[in-house]
């Protein structure tokens, strides 16, 4: 994971693919026009890398640009901003929320990485830190269907050391999203193999009102169709 987070940029909206970089930059412009932010709101960026998003957050709402911005993230080095303040532990972030909780938390393509147990979890603790009416604005990517198929791929082309879990079998099994047990256990970093946004939805429920799902880059056509889904909710009383 760390070696994935080290380049984050390169990896995602600065990439020389040109499919990942279209896909991953259209992906932050559709969360800013989700963002709905009260006066002097108080954000939280869950696992948000290298703090990209809350650069433009700040650079696209610039009428708003007094609110308090946290960035959660324990496993890359990142460079201090005015943007925002750093958070490598979660003890960080309940202490930032214990004056006033979070309007707002945007999570982006991170929960895929937990095994369901730890989904879980983090939703529980992330509710915890936020105000009753505040808002979650989380996307997870796409992984089953054809979508799934042209990604895995080109995962299993490029990421030679990992052929052991883009092998043929568990590439035809995420067409169909059928469950891949052995992919989606531990308590580690996991592969984007075997995750299936529709198994997400279930965990998401239990603790959020879900009030309006999106596909990205393709808002006009079905979620499967779609490289990832954007979830925006409330927390569950």
């Amino acid at each position: 994971m760390k070696a994935y987070q080290k380049n984050y940029g390169s990896n995602t909206y600065s990439s020389s693919d040109p499919l990942r970089k279209f896909s991953h930059a259209t992906r932050f412009n559709l969360a800013l026009s989700l963002v709905d932010l009260p006066d002097r709101a108080h954000v939280l960026d869950f696992g948000g890398g290298d703090g990209a998003f809350l650069h433009l957050l700040k650079k696209a709402r610039p009428a708003q640009g007094n609110f308090d911005a946290v960035l959660f993230e324990p496993y890359m080095s990142v460079e201090q901003s005015p943007s925002f303040s750093i958070a490598t532990e979660w003890e960080d972030v309940i202490l930032a929320s214990e004056h006033r909780p979070f309007d707002l938390v945007i999570c982006q393509e991170v929960m895929e990485h937990f095994a369901p147990h730890r989904q879980d979890e983090a939703l529980h603790r992330i509710k915890q830190v936020m105000q009753p009416d505040a808002t979650l604005l989380l996307s997870v990517p796409v992984e089953l269907g054809l979508v799934a198929l042209v990604k895995n791929l080109g995962r299993w082309k490029y990421r030679r050391n990992s052929t052991e879990i883009y092998n043929f079998r568990n590439l035809l099994m995420s067409v169909f999203a059928i469950p891949i047990p052995d992919t989606r256990a531990g308590d580690g970093y996991l592969s984007h193999m075997g995750f299936y946004f529709t198994d997400f939805h279930k965990i998401l429920n239990r603790h959020f009102f879900i009030e309006y799902m999106v596909g990205s880059p393709f808002r006009g056509l079905p979620l499967i169709l779609n490289s990832q889904v954007f979830f925006r909710a409330r927390p569950r009383a």
